[in-house]
């Protein structure tokens, strides 16, 4: 087996991210040409360095206060901060009432946190954690999209 074409990741689309078309019932990554009216969010992956660096500076100061314990609502909120500003880079489309919803990390935070956006927490969660939207595209994937 080629390990290169099984498993190599892009590192520029690990931080620079990978637009995703989602609705009610699904996803999929797509070119940012690819997208049109439909809603689509720009993710990069949880294994970016901003990510992780984004994590430690906000958890620092409960570190230093409390130890090593940290109030796992306090985590989670972190976790999610750290999320709308370095993992969820942008979307297109996005409506709620029929009115545009455009990005912002304050609005995001909105939605990976509050109750009534559980679903899309989840589904946004889902879409970063998958490892091959950031594969190496081939030379014959690369022609068959242009």
């Amino acid at each position: 087996m080629d390990m290169f074409k099984a498993f190599a990741v892009d590192e520029a689309r690990l931080s620079g991210g990978v637009w995703h078309v989602i609705d009610a019932s699904t996803d999929y990554p797509v070119e940012a040409s690819e997208i049109g009216d439909k809603c689509a969010v720009l993710v990069a992956s949880m294994d970016s360095p901003k990510y992780r660096q984004a994590i430690e500076r906000r958890m620092k100061p409960h570190m230093i206060r409390r130890g090593s314990q940290v109030d796992p609502l306090v985590r989670d909120t972190i976790t999610m901060e750290a999320m709308a500003e370095t993992i969820i880079l942008d979307w297109k489309n996005w409506e709620i009432g029929g009115v545009v919803v455009p990005y912002s990390a304050v609005k995001c935070v909105e939605f990976l946190t509050q109750p009534k956006w559980v679903r899309l927490r989840e589904r946004l969660l889902n879409i970063v954690g998958d490892t091959d939207a950031f594969k190496v595209q081939q030379e014959s994937d690369i022609v068959k999209n242009s």
